[in-house]
Order: C-alpha cells, then sequence, then structure tokens
C-alpha cells in the first residue's frame, strides 16, 4: 500500500465504519429490522471492502461488460437510488392511504356520538 494514500483510505474507512455502528447499535435497540439491517450492512460493508481493495471495482465491472470501476460503482449507486426512492414512495402511498382510513373511521365515530347526544 502507498504510504501517501494510507491517510485517505483511513479517513474513509472511518467515515464508512460510522454508520456501519449507527445501523449496527439500532439494530441490536429493536429500532431497525433483520432485513434492513442486513441491506444498509452490506452496502457500507462492500465500501469499505472497495476502499482497501479498489481492484476489485473494476474486476465487478468487467463481469457486468462495463470499462471502468467508477463507472460500475455509479451504476450500481444510481441503480441502489432508485430503487430506494422506488421504496420511500410505495410506503409514502400506503400512509396516505391508512391515514385517509383513519380520518373517515374517526370522522364516522365523532358523527355517531352527535347523533347519541341528541
Amino acid at each position: 500500500m502507498n504510504v501517501s494514500v494510507f491517510p485517505i483510505k483511513l479517513i474513509l474507512f472511518i467515515l464508512l465504519f460510522w454508520p456501519i455502528s449507527r445501523i449496527w447499535l439500532r439494530f441490536k435497540d429493536g429500532g431497525v429490522r433483520l432485513g434492513s439491517f442486513l441491506f444498509w450492512n452490506g452496502i457500507w460493508s462492500f465500501g469499505v471492502f472497495v476502499i482497501f481493495f479498489p481492484g476489485s471495482l473494476t474486476y465487478f465491472a468487467k463481469m457486468f461488460g462495463i470499462g471502468r470501476g467508477s463507472d460500475f460503482a455509479l451504476y450500481g449507486a444510481v441503480a441502489v437510488l432508485f430503487y430506494l426512492v422506488f421504496r420511500v414512495s410505495v410506503m409514502h402511498e400506503n400512509m396516505r392511504n391508512e391515514i385517509s382510513k383513519l380520518v373517515r373511521e374517526v370522522a364516522i365515530l365523532e358523527k355517531k356520538k352527535k347523533k347519541g347526544r341528541k
């Protein structure tokens, strides 16, 4: 390993280890489900792996017919972001539907209470 590159790798390792520690603590406290824990831990751990083995990105890129490892990383990041935006939008729509149902039920219950008082 080139000595001049070591400080950069150390800083990147610390920056990527931070979210790994956070997701572990949230999983341990029950704030995150196993699936989310594995997904995020895999993403951040892959980042740590790439810091110490940057040639691996080129290897994976060649497997998928992409010229450079950095292009592969960007394509992968965009794909993951699109997936996450999709998931958030589905969750948002489900939450909106649940709130609408709840508001309807509360309105019906309040109307029944008012009829009962008369």
